[in-house]
């Protein structure tokens, strides 16, 4: 992704019990994670989180 300030970000979708914020593991049920799910490339992001509202462009997108 990048973020508002077009600095790359990283981050891979897992279970709760595997999510760890802080090495960019989110939950799926996050949500960041909920408004990840089903994008695309090229794709515009708006989310709102605890801190506010962020806005992301999905620039690539790893299945592993």
């Amino acid at each position: 992704l990048l973020d508002e300030d077009d600095k790359p970000v990283r981050y891979q979708i897992v279970g709760q019990a595997e999510a760890d914020a802080k090495i960019g593991r989110i939950s799926y049920n996050s949500p960041l994670g909920r408004a990840l799910i089903g994008r695309r490339v090229e794709d515009e992001v708006e989310v709102t989180v605890p801190a506010g509202d962020k806005y992301y462009l999905v620039k690539q997108i790893e299945f592993i």
